[in-house]
């Protein structure tokens, strides 16, 4: 097992177990330094973590981050998370440019739903009924070029 692998075994067994504070905390920092080491599925726990406030105070813009790092690294929870957060973000109007908005949800969600993400197929579902058959052709296309990349350690500390 790598230090990256330990940093969120450990933090899994903290954060799963008892949910006090200083538990909660404890994950926080062992997902970080995992995080930190390029591990995807810590990178998508912080995320978790600091888009609900637990271990840390709530930071959307810093889940975001997380999720998109996790998200390129392939991992489904960060990429069905970081889908909804677009999909939101969309719908309250706070994206510049809404037909982008949506085509990156669904490729997001397509991308989630292809690793058998839970309720990721229903998103995709849902979503394609507000989209134009141009916009789910690019968010197919897109999903469909996606190749996920490793973070390596040096690059995540930077």
């Amino acid at each position: 097992m790598d230090e990256g692998e330990a940093h969120n075994a450990e933090g899994l067994v903290l954060w799963t177990g008892k949910s006090d504070l200083d538990s909660l905390s404890l994950a926080y920092e062992c997902f970080r330094k995992a995080a930190l080491l390029g591990h995807a599925g810590a990178q998508a726990n912080l995320g978790t973590m600091l888009a609900v406030g637990q271990g840390a105070p709530r930071d959307a813009e810093q889940a975001v981050s997380w999720f998109l790092r996790a998200a390129n690294q392939g991992d489904a929870t960060a990429q069905f998370h970081l889908a909804v957060r677009y999909h939101r973000a969309n719908m309250r109007g706070l994206t510049p440019d809404a037909a982008e908005g949506r085509i990156q949800a669904l490729m997001w969600f397509l991308l989630s739903g292809a690793q058998n993400y839970h309720k990721a197929d229903e998103w995709c579902d849902r979503l394609r009924l507000d989209m134009s058959r141009d916009e789910v052709l690019e968010a197919a296309r897109r999903a469909g070029q996606f190749i996920p990349c490793r973070e390596s350690a040096t690059a995540a500390s930077n």
